[in-house]
Order: structure tokens, then C-alpha cells, then sequence
């Protein structure tokens, strides 16, 4: 069972941008729809423990529930619509809409008499739509046994009567995403202020000892350092992180002081104000969702941890010049 939580800004922009479309907006006029974010639990290394959202036993991106007549009744909603949370950071804003677009083209208002039909609470009646074609099998049957294969012959059929609806759409330079065929990559780091002002929500990332020790090398700004050590002393402090904080920051000499104001035994503030923001990306893995990245960018004050940040864009096999074009943009305010 996935843990559930409400949609994250993108979410409900891409769901309320989408609900307005003239084939929805009508149609779903008298329909209450809950909009909810599903999160896959998390091992001790933080790692998904399988998949948020799954049809059988592969990975989906979105999907609808009609609720019970006892939900309306508690006012819960007429249909709630549920988004793979763990994957939505690696979606387009196109391909997002396009969930949403899905999951609200399953809904089907019953209709009678061209009236539409209602529970006794009064609420439109709702079921699932089916959808118009799902297409299961194996590639290594479909090779062995041609066009005998019911793999081929469905493939054919959908061919044949739909296959303008499709092919339209395929460029020859378009690269498909595989956002689908590969495990979640770890972008739900709870981090979720703008600013370094309030460092509540800030969390260790889940970043491993090795790669973090590394980057930890590499660091110039106290204020970042010791953002790295409140996340790392937070949880359980992973002695290898520690060693390698300790020898970052001049010997200790910022450290213990941060320290004992950590335990309350000092009332002044530490020296150096910590950037948290910057903390969150250096303890974090490459590739972070967009979400995540317009959170951490505005507050972040390290040009090192950005310009990590866009060397990790550059690297991707579809680099987001969207996420790009923000950070350097934030780099370029830190310099003036």
C-alpha cells in the first residue's frame, strides 16, 4: 500500500489546466474530483520498495477510483484521481497533462433520457471507462510465431483501424521517454522550502557515503558544509560523511560550534548562517524532479553545488533546458 498525499503545485496546475478543456469541462461539471499523490514506502536507504502505482505488476503513471456511496456521504469526493508521485518528477509538463487528460477521459457520467443519472445522495452516477485498447505480450512469441501470434495479429488490428491516429505523431528525431521501463529514479527528497529561512522540512538526502564523501571534497562554502552536517547529524551520522565533513571545515573549528548551539547550549547563532537549499542538492542524487529543483534553486547561494546541478542536466539523455535556463539564470544572480 502506497502512502497518499496531496499534489504537489505541478500537479494541480497540470490537473486544473486539463480540467478546463472543452471535451472535460461540461461533461464533468457536477463531478467532485480529489486529486491525490501516491508514494511507493521507502526502505532504509530511502530506496522505493516497488512501485507507487502498478497494473499488473507494471508500473503506471495515473489512475481513477470512483468512491463508495459512503466517501460522498463523508464528502471524500466523487472520484479520486491518483498520480504516481514517485515518477511525475521525470515527465514533460506535456506528457503530465496528458496523464491527467487520461485518467479524466476514464470517467464516465451515466446518462438516461439525456439527463444524467443520480445516487441517492444526489450525485452523478460514475463508472470506469474501459479503455479502447490494451495491448499485453512477449516479443519472443510475436518472432517465433509471426503473424500467427496473437500478439501480432492484435498489433495489426490496431494497426490497420488506428493506426493514423498514431503514427502522425512519431518524428524521426523523437526519442521515447523510458520513464516506464526503468525503476523510479529517487526523486522524492522531502525538501520543500523555497528559502533557507525555515530549515523544518529539510531532510538528509539519500545520497550514499561514497559519492557524498566526494562531493563533500569539493566544497568551498561554510554555510554550505554545515548545512551538510545538520542533515547528517539529524539522522543516524554516517561515519565516513562525518570524517569527511571534519576534514572539509578547517579542522573543526566551525563544526563544534554549530554543535553545541545544535544542543542549545549556546543562545547566539552560529557564525556562518547555513544554506540548506544548497545542503539538500549536494545530499541529493542527480536528475532531481523539477519539483524538487524549483524549491532548492531560489534559496541556494552555492554556485559550486548549481553548476553541479546543470552539469547533472547536461548529462541526461533528454536534458530539460527549462531546468537549465533557471539555475544558470540563479547563478548569474549570485554573481551580480
Amino acid at each position: 500500500m502506497p502512502n497518499f498525499e496531496d499534489p504537489n503545485n505541478k500537479m494541480e496546475e497540470a490537473y486544473e489546466s486539463v480540467r478546463t478543456l472543452d471535451c472535460h469541462r461540461s461533461r464533468l461539471e457536477d463531478v467532485n474530483i480529489v486529486v491525490l499523490a501516491a508514494y511507493a514506502k521507502r526502505d532504509k536507504d530511502d530506496e522505493p520498495r516497488g512501485e507507487a502505482l502498478a497494473r499488473r505488476g507494471r508500473p503506471i503513471l495515473g489512475k481513477i477510483r470512483i468512491t463508495t456511496t459512503e466517501d460522498r456521504a463523508a464528502q471524500h469526493g466523487d472520484v479520486r484521481i491518483i498520480l504516481n508521485g514517485d515518477r511525475w518528477g521525470q515527465l514533460s509538463a506535456p506528457m503530465q497533462r496528458a496523464v491527467i487528460d487520461d485518467c479524466l477521459t476514464q470517467i464516465e457520467v451515466l446518462q438516461e433520457d439525456g439527463k444524467t443519472k443520480v445516487d441517492d445522495l444526489g450525485r452523478p452516477k460514475l463508472r470506469k471507462r474501459k479503455f479502447d485498447f490494451e495491448h499485453c505480450g512477449f516479443h519472443e512469441v510475436a518472432a517465433r510465431h509471426g503473424k500467427h501470434s496473437v500478439e501480432v495479429h492484435n498489433f495489426k488490428v490496431l494497426f490497420d483501424k488506428h493506426g493514423q491516429t498514431y503514427l502522425p505523431h512519431f518524428e524521426p528525431d523523437d526519442r521515447p521517454t523510458d520513464v516506464l521501463a526503468v525503476a523510479p529514479k529517487r526523486t522524492r527528497t522531502r525538501a520543500k522550502a523555497v528559502s533557507s529561512g525555515s530549515d523544518a522540512t529539510h531532510q538528509r538526502g539519500p545520497l550514499a557515503t561514497d559519492p557524498l564523501r566526494d562531493r563533500i571534497a569539493h566544497l568551498d562554502q561554510p554555510a554550505t558544509i554545515l548545512g551538510v552536517a545538520k542533515l547528517e547529524l539529524a539522522k543516524k551520522p554516517r561515519k565516513g560523511v562525518i570524517a569527511a565533513i571534519k576534514e572539509r571545515v578547517l579542522k573543526l573549528t566551525l563544526l563544534p560550534e554549530y554543535i553545541r548551539v545544535e544542543k542549545g547550549t549556546e543562545a547566539d547563532e552560529p557564525r556562518v548562517q547555513l544554506d540548506l537549499d544548497a545542503a539538500v542538492l549536494v545530499t541529493s542524487p542527480a536528475e532531481l524532479d523539477t519539483d524538487t529543483l524549483d524549491r532548492l534553486v531560489p534559496g541556494c547561494c552555492d554556485t559550486v553545488v548549481l553548476g553541479w546541478v546543470v552539469d547533472d542536466e547536461r548529462r541526461r539523455k533528454e536534458p530539460r533546458q527549462e531546468v537549465i535556463d533557471v539555475v544558470e539564470a540563479r547563478i548569474q544572480d549570485i554573481a551580480s
